[in-house]
């Protein structure tokens, strides 16, 4: 029997073939900035730059590469445009391309071997940065996928909830109109009358209270908060106390 892989998450030969990917890519954008570097360091010893300075022009130039395309790959998460950072990305290889070229001797295989590794570097490290935005869409697919499931599980605790208390009502429905077919339960106008009184009796405490708290100088507003009913319902009673 083959075990089942859980929901929302890669096999482990898929999981190894993305991380192996992933270095392989990571290693061959290393090599490539390792080439271009030493062809722009040279470059910058030959033109005049300090020399504890030359290796900050190439890490300056192939390092907005990485910097711009991670950039982009921010703004594609974040779902922004992502037109800015790609055109400084393709500008900062552009420049690389021709600056390695310069420093190649003459010739075309020359020229063509120099522009190889900025070209590579950015061709690779766009590679890395497709695969981490589909790592980091997927995680965030299952993240989603698993609080969806929560969510699921609660309402259908809460429709089943639900089911329980309609059932209850049915019961009691059936009961009541035994009791109705039987002759036990009291008739409509006994029922309507006793909740009459209860409603009458129910009032008659409120404004008893509504008097007594008027009796201490309570605002209306302040009687209805206490006793939680709407300052419409205090004025009413109030009126009606008058009138008795």
């Amino acid at each position: 029997m083959s075990e089942s892989v859980p929901s929302g998450t890669a096999p482990p030969s898929l999981k190894l073939l993305s991380v192996t990917t992933g270095i392989l890519v990571a290693l061959l954008a290393t090599g490539a900035f390792a080439l271009s570097f030493d062809a722009l360091n040279h470059l910058a010893k030959e033109n005049g730059v300090a020399a504890g300075l030359t290796w900050v022009w190439p890490l300056v130039l192939d390092g907005a590469i990485v910097v711009f395309s991670l950039s982009a790959l921010r703004a594609s998460l974040h779902r922004e445009s992502i037109r800015y950072p790609m055109t400084l990305v393709v500008i900062a290889t552009a420049t690389s391309v021709i600056f390695n070229v310069a420093h190649a001797p003459e010739g075309l295989l020359a020229h063509a071997m120099a522009a190889m590794p900025p070209l590579f570097l950015f061709l690779a490290f766009e590679l890395l940065m497709r695969q981490l935005r589909s790592e980091a869409t997927r995680s965030s697919r299952v993240v989603c996928l698993g609080e969806l499931e929560k969510e699921i599980a609660a309402m259908s605790a809460k429709a089943n909830r639900l089911a329980n208390h309609v059932q209850r009502l049915e019961d009691q429905r059936d009961d009541l109109k035994a009791e109705v077919k039987s002759g036990k339960s009291a008739s409509v106008r006994e029922l309507l009358d006793r909740a009459n009184v209860a409603k009458q009796d129910k009032i008659k405490a409120r404004r008893d209270k509504v008097s007594e708290l008027l009796q201490e100088n309570h605002s209306p507003r302040e009687i209805a908060d206490a006793l939680g009913v709407s300052t419409k319902t205090v004025k009413r009673d109030m009126e009606e106390l008058k009138a008795a």
